[in-house]
């Protein structure tokens, strides 16, 4: 049967208006640059346009007085790109479109790190139920909020930028870590309880801090060691230590709890061992024949 919350939770019909509205608003935004970048070349055209170069140009055609008003008004507006030359007003909207794209991408970044402290501030592990913590609906308003950056990440995949984003939101990340080279989907879901360190590369895998067992909502820390690699389709799950030169190769599970020795190898769903840790050190270490006896005298 249905449960009692301990927290104020809003009314059924609320989500989805919530949802739609919010929708309707991200369509509108994302749409916005284009609006932007045509005012912007209008009166760009309208400063630097050079007189006695204006093309000619049919009048307008005409009308009756109930829309003389919106002819003249597009007329005027548009009048002003005449007064350039084709690959002008090309470069114009390029550039133009580039400089209000950026200014909307980095609008979108501060408000997906915003949304992050504001609604969940920093996460710690542990249990939070549906019906006794208001976690899981704090969390589920950010990730309608975080719609407003859709496929916007995918600018910082494989670069530094990445995870400087990602310790914006709470993540420990070292030196020289690849993050997403080819994207993934989802990214690290909760951020602030992953600790990756030096060198190491999370390639289209799912780092996911979370489980959720019949409402048994949990959340636990994941740690990644210097070095190690993540494959494409691997799946890391909370409880997870993967030691230093760990390595999870393409469609690999590790399980809640899993712990993955210093310079293993591991593959399959569920995991199992190719290459232990031992075997793979034995094989790296190269000892030198000559060097074991001293070299004989010439004659």
């Amino acid at each position: 049967g249905f449960r009692v919350t301990s927290y104020l939770m809003p009314p059924w019909w609320a989500w989805p208006l919530a949802c739609t509205t919010w929708e309707g608003l991200v369509a509108a935004f994302r749409s916005s640059p284009l609006v932007i970048c045509w005012f912007i070349v209008t009166g760009l055209a309208a400063h630097f346009g050079q007189p006695g170069h204006h093309r000619s140009m049919p009048p307008p055609p005409s009308s009756d007085s109930s829309n003389s008003g919106s002819t003249v008004s597009v007329t005027g507006a548009t009048a002003h790109w005449t007064e350039l030359e084709l690959w002008q007003f090309v470069a114009l909207v390029q550039v133009t479109y580039a400089v209000v794209h950026l200014f909307e991408v980095m609008l979108c970044y501060g408000v997906d790190i915003g949304a992050k402290w504001a609604l969940l501030g920093r996460r710690q592990p542990g249990e939070y139920p549906w019906d006794a913590s208001s976690y899981c609906l704090r969390w589920n308003i950010y990730l309608v909020v975080c719609s407003l950056r859709r496929d916007m990440l995918d600018y910082l995949r494989g670069s530094a930028y990445c995870s400087m984003f990602f310790r914006c939101l709470g993540a420990h990340i070292g030196r020289d870590v690849c993050l997403y080279p080819t994207g993934a989907n989802p990214m690290m879901t909760e951020p602030d309880l992953v600790d990756i360190g030096d060198g190491a590369c999370v390639n289209q895998a799912h780092v996911i801090c979370h489980t959720n067992t019949k409402g048994a909502f949990a959340l636990n820390r994941i740690s990644v060691g210097a070095r190690a690699t993540l494959c494409s389709d691997a799946r890391v799950m909370g409880g997870v230590v993967i030691e230093e030169d760990g390595t999870l190769l393409e469609h690999t599970l590790a399980m809640a709890g899993d712990r993955v020795d210093a310079l293993a190898t591991w593959q399959g769903w569920p995991a199992r061992t190719v290459i232990s840790g031992r075997r793979r050190r034995e094989s790296t270490q190269v000892v030198p024949q000559a060097a074991a006896s001293p070299a004989s005298p010439a004659t």
